[in-house]
């Protein structure tokens, strides 16, 4: 896979101002959709036999959040949907693994992208509560009924929202919910039939060895 993503870049690279470019960004595309589910797979896999490792330090929750909105910026225009940012101001840092927590963003906003309507907006919230900060990525969808909640974040589990198959693994939440408890924190969703889907996470203001014993007890 590593080779036929560096081949199609570099193929994209070179046809990028005629035709051919098209058919080349669509091989790149797919290799690196393909890559990013066996990453997916694999990192599911490791956090369910207890192999998947965080490396813990200090980490901004805002700023890396304005960093990732910035960065999705292209995607969601391709969506037609804007991404709105109301972050609670002077919130503590957190001790969190950055590479994960920009994974869970990530995976949460791609499943907003999918289901979100055209026009209509994402908004990613953070609240300072006792003892830890509460994140959330809200769409205004579909929504989701709530037999279908109750299954979200299984591992496998497809076509979260009415009528909906998106031909994924069904790994993107489940990862989520492994990597958020391996920091020690909860993820949950609530939602309405035609009111969209919010898909809450916490994480705990504690030092490190507090994490580490709340991911013993997870």
């Amino acid at each position: 896979m590593t080779a036929l993503i560096a081949t199609s870049q570099l193929l994209l690279e070179e046809t990028k101002d005629n035709e051919i470019g098209k058919l080349a960004r669509y091989v790149w595309e797919g290799a690196n959709n393909v890559n990013n589910r066996i990453d997916e797979l694999h990192d599911t896999i490791k956090g369910e036999i207890g192999k998947l490792k965080l490396e813990l330090r200090p980490l901004d929750i805002n700023k890396t959040l304005v960093s990732l909105e910035e960065e999705t910026r292209a995607l969601s225009q391709y969506y037609g949907v804007t991404v709105n940012l109301k972050l609670q101001e002077s919130i503590p840092k957190v001790y969190a693994d950055q590479a994960r927590f920009r994974q869970i963003i990530l995976n949460l906003l791609n499943n907003a992208f999918k289901y979100a309507c055209e026009g209509k907006k994402i908004v990613i919230t953070t609240t300072g509560k006792p003892g830890h900060i509460i994140i959330s990525v809200r769409d205004y969808g579909p929504g989701i009924d709530e037999e279908k909640m109750r299954n979200l974040f299984a591992t496998g589990y497809q076509s979260a929202y009415a009528g909906e198959n998106t031909g994924g693994l069904g790994l993107g939440l489940a990862l989520c919910k492994i990597l958020v408890e391996l920091h020690g924190g909860k993820i949950w969703v609530e939602s309405r039939i035609g009111e969209g889907a919010s898909f809450f996470f916490s994480l705990p203001i504690s030092k490190q060895r507090e994490v580490v014993r709340a991911r013993k007890r997870a």
